[in-house]
């Protein structure tokens, strides 16, 4: 058996990465007052590494274990979630990790009014007691005045026909 002794030529890139990765979040959904979100929204994350190319992205909330980012995803519950994400590159070099803040609200505010008393009610009603809502005043001696009885009228529920 005889083997080939001529020597190869090759060349090789040596590149050399040392810069890891950068990821961004992108948080959509309907915004209302002072960055709350009033309904449910998505968070997707997009990171890019221009030498080696991204190996892995990965995200937490709330202090939560860390999670492989596949695809976007949902935050529903109210209250105020931290979001940490990162990504490390295929040459192994991972970037600082990030933090968010997505303030979820979607339960819609809710005022109730007592009366225990007729007086109580009278008086509201003939000396323009003004109820201010999210900077809104709203006029029950107004509804007197249109003809829109106070308290309304009941509904009869469940009769026949």
């Amino acid at each position: 058996m005889a083997f080939d002794t001529d020597p190869i030529e090759a060349e090789a890139a040596i590149v050399i990465d040392g810069d890891a990765p950068v990821t961004e979040a992108a948080v959509q959904g309907e915004e209302g007052e002072a960055g709350w979100y009033i309904y449910d929204v998505t968070v997707s994350l997009d990171a890019t590494d221009e030498s080696s190319g991204v190996g892995l992205t990965e995200y937490m909330v709330n202090g939560s274990e860390w999670s492989t980012y596949v695809d976007q995803f949902g935050l529903s519950d109210d209250g105020i979630h931290t979001l940490e994400y990162r990504s490390a590159d295929i040459a192994g070099n991972l970037e600082s990790t990030w933090s968010t803040t997505v303030k979820v609200d979607r339960t819609a505010p809710a005022l109730t009014i007592g009366l225990e008393d007729g007086a109580v009610l009278d008086r509201i009603l003939h000396h323009g007691i003004t109820v201010n809502v999210k900077g809104e005043s709203y006029r029950l001696q107004a509804r007197k005045r249109a003809g829109v009885p106070y308290p309304p009228p009941a509904k009869e529920v469940g009769k026949a026909k």
